[in-house]
């Protein structure tokens, strides 16, 4: 954050709606007014890359233990430069993710925090903005209830859990695997820990992502370098962990299938050979997602008797919820607070 000071005030021509006016400064940027936020009475003016926004100072200093540290000095205005007669405080973030924290400031219902005013389902990456922006502005209130809004998908139950793509399709926001990365960095930031898990199992599900990361905003998200390692380490153990659930689905014991019910034999043993193949070939989708049912991917399922299918079906659950409590330990991640609800199963 920057007050900028010194020099001669830049004019008030050069701030424009429109862009075929001629510049009144080589040196300053061609500034846009906010559509959304920009009051004429407004006691302060943020400057975030092209856009200025026009606000009253009152709630940023309400909010932000920052700015109210910055509007208690005496006069703090004097040494700022203005324009039409407004101070100019230059922030280095990006205009479009600093819109979505004025809406949380100023309590609007457009906000991702109440998101009151429509029925849309506000996107993953507006609320991580928010969280980002209003902590690092040491607004904890703003930043504390916009957690509360993703908080809660990342540490879901067990007996929530169907697959990964119905889940994240049911979330209150709209979420991508990408995100997963975002995730990983806000739990880092905030010390919400307890979102790591499931943040890194997503992670798990990304290919050339997962390392190159992606822009969005002006910034590039990636995992850090030891969060690389974690997810890679934690992509073997969840071959590793596939491969049992599979296993005690099939009732394989020293090497051999031992179905319970022996009518299905027979089908016990084609399915466990069509699931061993995927291994073999290389098919790694039903390995990383070991979350998920794969009893329906099974191509004679349906050779199965009703009981031998209820049996299948509950020995798979039962494997999957202890991939569950186990999913802190395959990225190294503690298990403190992490939700198991294994008596809800």
């Amino acid at each position: 954050m920057e007050v900028i000071a010194g020099g001669s005030s830049m004019r008030a021509d050069v701030l424009s709606d429109t862009t075929n006016q001629p510049a009144t400064s080589v040196n300053r940027p061609r500034l846009k007014r906010s559509i959304e936020f920009w009051d004429p009475s407004g006691t302060v003016m943020l400057i975030s890359g092209s856009v200025a926004f026009r606000i009253h100072q009152e709630p940023l200093g309400c909010h932000s233990l920052i700015f109210r540290k910055l509007f208690s000095i005496p006069r703090w205005q004097d040494v700022a430069d203005q324009l039409d007669d407004c101070p100019i405080i230059r922030l280095p973030d990006n205009p479009f993710e600093l819109n979505l924290l004025l809406r949380a400031v100023l309590n609007t219902d457009r906000s991702v925090i109440g998101n009151t005013g429509s029925h849309a389902r506000p996107k993953f990456s507006d609320v991580a903005a928010v969280v980002r922006l209003g902590y690092k502005y040491e607004m904890d209130d703003i930043w504390n209830d916009a957690l509360d809004k993703v908080t809660p998908f990342f540490t879901a139950t067990f007996p929530n859990w169907d697959s990964l793509e119905h889940y994240m399709a049911r979330a209150p926001f709209e979420i991508g695997l990408r995100d997963a990365i975002v995730a990983v960095s806000l739990a880092h930031l905030t010390g919400a820990i307890t979102m790591l898990p499931l943040a890194f199992y997503m992670c798990c599900q990304l290919e050339g992502d997962l390392l190159k990361g992606f822009a969005r905003n002006g910034r590039r998200e990636r995992l850090c370098l030891d969060d690389q390692i974690k997810c890679a380490s934690g992509k073997e153990l969840l071959e590793r962990g596939a491969a049992l659930v599979l296993f005690r689905v099939f009732r394989v014991y020293q090497g051999k299938v031992r179905p319970q019910v022996s009518c299905c034999k027979r089908a016990h043993l084609e399915a466990f050979r069509r699931c061993l193949s995927r291994f073999k070939d290389g098919i790694k989708d039903e390995v990383k997602n070991a979350l998920d049912s794969q009893l329906d991917r099974i191509d004679n399922i349906q050779k199965f008797c009703p009981n031998c299918l209820a049996a299948l079906r509950e020995r798979e659950l039962e494997a999957r919820r202890e991939v569950w409590e186990e999913l802190p330990l395959y990225f190294g991640v503690g298990t403190q607070c992490w939700p198991t609800d294994a008596g809800d199963i």
